[in-house]
């Protein structure tokens, strides 16, 4: 009997260390493929209201261009969106633009420039900031779903292992 409990012991404290492992790099995981995916949200938005801009230039609706961008501004609370100069540096942007993720005063957010080009080149850029939700809050929703199923497969696996052991090694040793 005590060998089974030995034997089950082993096993259950194995297997959780794997899964815990398993949790913490699938954490990490998710977390990177979160910020990339905002990343790509905000150059998406940003290329959308670059065309539509465009579009409004060439005509010489430059009041309508800056409705528009105020307009999807206001739409989206967590996201601030500009129609901005362009600047020497700009001409350099690629057409669907470039995000980047920076930290200012303790919050991450991601930044993103979009150029406007009319038949004058880059003539504006659409600049948009979204501030990205808390890593901590993040970290215990995440932690907290992979902590439940980590618990039950370790619970899982103890049952099945602690039959198993009696099954395997008690019945012998009682015989």
């Amino acid at each position: 009997m005590r060998l089974a409990a030995k034997f089950v012991a082993s096993l259950v404290a194995s297997i959780t260390l794997v899964l815990a492992l398993q949790a913490t790099l699938q954490v990490r995981s998710i977390a990177r493929l979160q910020e990339r995916e905002l990343g790509d949200d905000v150059r998406v938005l940003g290329g959308a209201l670059a065309a539509a801009s465009e579009a409004l230039m060439q005509r010489g609706e430059q009041e309508e261009t800056y409705a528009l961008v105020r307009a999807a501004n206001d739409r989206r609370p967590h996201t601030t969106i500009k129609l901005l100069p362009a600047g020497p540096a700009d001409a350099a942007l690629p057409r669907d633009g470039r995000a980047k993720t920076i930290q200012r005063d303790g919050v991450r957010h991601v930044l993103a420039r979009v150029p406007v080009r009319t038949e004058g080149g880059v003539t504006a850029v659409i600049h948009l900031e979204r501030r990205l939700p808390p890593k901590q809050a993040y970290f215990d929703a995440a932690v907290t779903s992979e902590i439940s199923t980590t618990a039950m497969a370790v619970g899982l696996c103890a049952l099945i292992t602690l039959l198993l052991g009696f099954l395997l090694v008690g019945q012998p040793l009682r015989s």
